[in-house]
């Protein structure tokens, strides 16, 4: 078998790279630890990876010193590099010319690993009346961040609620806790809409590439953490090899990975009409489920250590990407000269069509879905069938037990769908959307609703396996 793992693709892109801006205070340092699920402090390394010593760093600080392209990475998640602005606002004219530089610089690098991926902008909510400063405004208006995704994180949202109570606490008397609540959080949304910052942030003569936003509040508090910053992140991503690789840090957001695969699902309404061949497509939809791993020996019974080949381009079409498989029980000098023997390895590999055995597997079990007969003969229709029943199987199949680390639990969803009364639904279903004349967001909105509403059900699993 073969691997559907981003782990070859975090190797060559090395780390996802985060450029964090905002006001001091703003609770930056908060949101890096909850992204990486730790209370330390972040080790600090300059630009040629040098470590510097946390001391010299707050020296530098205090006397107003800051440089951007410092690394910080936190020990507990190793695969995130971040670079902090470090409140430019308070700064000089210089200091702004050098962050807006950096950023050109990195946005536009030609190797995808020296790049900054992602921009995450974070603005208080604690003065409402100097939310969007000049700060801001010059960030989003002069500095150019190319295709790289700026996220807005407003903090410390929850500073809104006491204003809003203030505002309508008259009203709430004599009415339900669950009432009171309820008209507090749509005053909240009063407030924030009447800040006017969301339409700041759409002007179309800014630079700065806005995608989305998301609200944090009480993040002081255990208990709280950064998944929908991630999520949204993620979702943001242009570049599919960053978003798989993204992806990958949160293998347990099943529902993320869903909403991945509907963005290929909609990119295929719009490629492929008139296709009967949906080999592809069902495994492009499968790459971004993350309990769909599986490694090849390609002789060794032993437990094996996979060594990537420096030629890898794709995470999931390795026919550029060879692995060399080495025992664990194996020195590390046997390693050393197995890299020696690459040449060899890998025109040997060619022969075995290696790479073809891992993409085939994972169609073959699919390709039911595909073959299904459907009422339907518009081209639309079937593309959004197959995807839907693609995604649902994928999904119902991470439940199922797999210890034997094979592809048994998909070919056994598969079966079971393919009996089951969702299978008719998803039919009658895919031709209604079709028909829908949605634009893609709305269209990808009403398929997620869709899947979301007619998963198999996870009831009585076993039994149900096995009948099928």
């Amino acid at each position: 078998m073969a691997t559907i793992d981003a782990q070859d693709l975090r190797e060559r892109i090395g780390r996802f790279r985060v450029l964090i801006i905002g006001r001091r205070n703003a609770g930056k340092t908060t949101i890096l630890q909850k992204v990486c699920n730790t209370t330390d402090q972040p080790e600090i390394y300059d630009a040629k990876g040098n470590k510097i010593d946390a001391a010299i760093v707050n020296a530098s600080l205090k006397r107003g010193n800051h440089d951007i392209t410092n690394e910080m990475i936190f020990k507990s998640t190793p695969y995130f590099v971040f670079h902090d602005s470090c409140g430019f606002e308070a700064g000089t004219e210089e200091e702004f010319e050098k962050m807006k530089k950096f950023v050109s610089e990195r946005t536009h690098a030609k190797k995808l690993e020296e790049r900054i991926h992602a921009i995450w902008y974070c603005i208080p909510m604690g003065d409402r009346s100097r939310l969007f400063q000049q700060s801001e405004e010059k960030f989003f208006l002069q500095c150019d961040t190319g295709r790289v995704p700026v996220v807005v994180v407003f903090t410390k949202f929850e500073a809104l609620r006491p204003v809003a109570y203030g505002q309508i606490k008259k009203q709430l008397q004599g009415i339900s806790k669950e009432e009171c609540s309820k008209r507090i959080t749509q005053r909240v949304e009063e407030l924030f809409l009447n800040t006017g910052v969301l339409n700041k942030l759409c002007k179309p003569e800014n630079r700065a590439h806005y995608k989305s936003y998301v609200r944090l509040e009480n993040m002081s508090q255990p208990n709280t953490d950064c998944s929908t910053l991630l999520e949204c992140t993620t979702l943001t991503l242009d570049n599919e090899e960053l978003r798989l690789c993204l992806l990958s840090t949160q293998q347990s957001n099943l529902e993320l990975c869903i909403k991945c695969a509907v963005i290929t699902l909609i990119d295929r309404t719009h490629q492929l009409f008139g296709r009967s061949n949906y080999d592809d497509y069902q495994y492009d939809i499968a790459k971004w489920f993350a309990h769909i791993k599986y490694v090849s020996a390609l002789m060794s019974p032993q437990p094996m250590l996979m060594i990537p080949m420096p030629r890898c381009y794709s995470p999931l079409d390795r026919r550029k990407c060879v692995p060399l498989m080495v025992s664990h029980h194996q020195s590390v000098l046997t390693i050393v000269a197995a890299h020696l023997l690459t040449g060899v390895i890998y025109l040997v590999a060619i022969f075995w069509q290696v790479t073809e055995i891992e993409r085939d597997d994972i169609i073959r079990v699919l390709r039911p879905l595909a073959a299904k007969e459907s009422l339907s003969t518009a081209a639309v229709s079937r593309i959004i069938q197959v995807g839907l029943a693609t995604i649902i199987v994928l999904e119902y199949s991470a439940f199922l037990p797999n210890n034997k680390k094979d592809l048994k639990p998909i070919e056994l969803a598969v079966a079971y769908y393919l009996k089951s009364p969702t299978a008719v639904v998803v039919e009658k279903g895919a031709e209604e959307i079709s028909r829908g004349g949605y634009d893609r967001e709305e269209l990808g909105k009403k398929i997620l609703e869709f899947i979301l509403e007619n998963r198999l059900p996870k009831d009585s699993m076993t039994e149900k396996v096995d009948d099928a």
